[in-house]
């Protein structure tokens, strides 16, 4: 068989007989909120020095913001973007999780980013990225990304949030290849509570890297003493200087201490409570805030740690009190007018979304990890039946399995699977098969057979043949339509590792479709048909 041709795409992506990808989904892979920048909540204090270093460098290659969580990294980042659109800038925003931390999901985010702006844009990277996620796809897919990119007119600053959840080295490196590649149009702005593990010494010589850190993003004496006053009205400058020197100029010890003073508790805080780092937050926040919660309140606080985003009716329904939505929403109104710690995000929906500061959050699921066994799955499950509802997918399985519920978490996926590969949805599917126990996927049939797609999608032959060597066993003759998919997959693997003799063995069995066959089947059918034939 002649290698130098190109071989059909494992991907549905490509079936010419496939459904049309612009198809409307009710499931999205894809956390909307997660691709926009924050929301401002009006209260953030001018900053016109740092604001002045990041202005001025809006046209380099690179900027690095490292701070720990809660040192206001991402609200200056924000006042930075609100400065760069009237310049005609355009701004993708990406905030990363610990769900990130791998190189399909990632590239499925850093793609969706950048498409905010312009889908286009985007296009033919995401039929490359199809193709596989091995060394070189990802590599021609990140030239082809600049490339479109080039092409275009505006400055395009792309801002990687949270990046220190990110420890995958092809995720570095794939990184690492947009820094290099990048063009004159193109600024990536890294944030991270760590250093970022790239290679950036080019940069650094050619100046065209800014770096800040703990101590260009602290407060200042006087940007201490506005904030102060914009949260609680007049405070004297003794007072005001006091908490700077108490805090070092941290926000989030600086937000802390506000809200103390707003409810009106003892001033007197010990000078070795030195609110500069994330255990001296938790102590603060279990003594200031935690401890006076109602029971009811924290035990709210405790399960809305659980989930990654959450709204009033989401609130309402981990409670597992019927008719608790009024209380579920008052708290969040509660919260978000004391400023404490919520963080409003959009959603395509009608429901308003927020989500906790980090450093709130890690304090929580610390007592959260307390509560009984029993308690936390009771919590989970609530959340999988609330997300199922909904219809998010990908959140419901995640909560499901949490919650002690693998088993209807699969049969959640099997029924949607199919509808999913047809509307050319591989990376959810993929996503969520990973999210099931090994013994789940093991115990049915279509899951294994998303299995073995995923491993030739990812170019594991081995894995793959393997998975289908178990299968045709266990697949009994009148399952027509799973065993033709067996077929397909044993043919598809053929083709790709240059076995012509394999491939053409399995032919007899393609060329009768079973009847009622969906057309993601068909096409990818006539797809390695067409391609044997021209070698036969």
């Amino acid at each position: 068989m002649k290698k130098q041709q190109q071989r059909p795409s494992t991907s549905p992506l490509h079936d010419p007989a496939g459904p049309s990808l612009t198809a409307p989904l009710t499931l999205s892979p894809l956390v909307s909120s997660k691709l926009i920048a924050p929301r401002s909540s009006g209260r953030l204090v001018p900053r016109e020095r740092l604001q002045d270093q990041l202005l001025k460098a809006r046209r380099q290659r690179c900027i690095v913001v490292k701070g720990p969580a809660g040192c206001g990294k991402t609200s200056a980042l924000m006042a930075w973007r609100q400065q760069l659109l009237p310049l005609g800038f355009e701004v993708a925003w990406l905030t990363l999780t610990l769900d990130d931390n791998e190189l399909t999901r990632f590239l499925d985010y850093l793609l969706a980013s950048l498409a905010q702006i312009e889908p286009d844009m985007v296009r033919e990277a995401t039929q490359l990225e199809g193709r596989g996620v091995d060394t070189e796809v990802v590599e021609r897919m990140v030239i082809n990304l600049v490339r479109a990119i080039a092409n275009r007119s505006h400055e395009l600053v792309l801002v990687l949030d949270d990046l220190h959840h990110l420890t995958d080295v092809s995720i570095h490196q794939a990184l690492q290849w947009l820094i290099d590649y990048a063009p004159a149009n193109l600024h990536l702005v890294l944030v991270s509570r760590s250093s970022v593990p790239l290679s950036l010494g080019r940069l650094r010589s050619q100046q065209q890297l800014l770096e800040l850190d703990l101590r260009d993003l602290r407060f200042s004496a006087e940007e201490s003493a506005l904030f102060l006053k914009t949260q609680l009205g007049d405070i004297s400058a003794d007072e005001a200087l006091h908490l700077h020197q108490l805090t070092d100029g941290w926000v989030a010890g600086l937000q802390l201490l506000a809200v103390s003073r707003k409810k009106n508790r003892s001033t007197d805080v010990p000078l070795q409570t030195l609110m500069r780092d994330n255990q001296a937050f938790a102590r603060f926040f279990e003594a200031e805030v935690l401890s006076r919660l109602s029971p009811t309140d924290l035990d709210l606080m405790l399960y809305l740690a659980a989930c990654n985003r959450f709204c009033a009716s989401l609130c309402a329904a981990l409670t597992g009190v019927p008719d608790s939505d009024g209380a579920a929403a008052g708290l969040l109104a509660r919260l978000e007018s004391d400023n404490l710690f919520l963080i409003p995000v959009d959603g395509t929906d009608r429901d308003t979304w927020f989500r906790l500061h980090p450093l709130l959050r890690e304090t929580l699921l610390g007592y959260f990890a307390a509560r009984s066994p029993e308690e936390r799955q009771a919590v989970h499950a609530r959340a999988w039946r609330w997300f199922r509802q909904h219809q998010l997918l990908d959140e419901a399985v995640h909560h499901a399995v949490l919650g002690g519920e693998s088993a209807a978490a699969a049969l959640l996926v099997e029924e949607h699977a199919e509808r999913l590969y047809a509307h050319g949805e591989l990376r959810l599917l993929v996503e969520l098969v990973r999210l099931l126990p090994v013994a789940q996927v093991q115990a049915r049939i279509k899951l294994r057979i998303v299995k073995a797609r995923m491993q030739l999608y990812a170019r594991d032959f081995l894995a793959c043949a393997e998975t289908l060597a178990q299968l045709a066993p266990d697949i009994p003759a009148s399952d027509v339509h799973d065993r033709f998919r067996l077929d397909l997959l044993r043919a598809t693997l053929a083709v790709q590792q240059d076995d012509t003799d394999e491939a053409m063995a399995v032919l007899p069995q393609l060329l009768n479709p079973p009847q009622r066959s969906d057309s993601v089947i068909v096409g990818g059918c006539a797809n390695i048909l067409s391609w044997l034939y021209m070698h036969r």
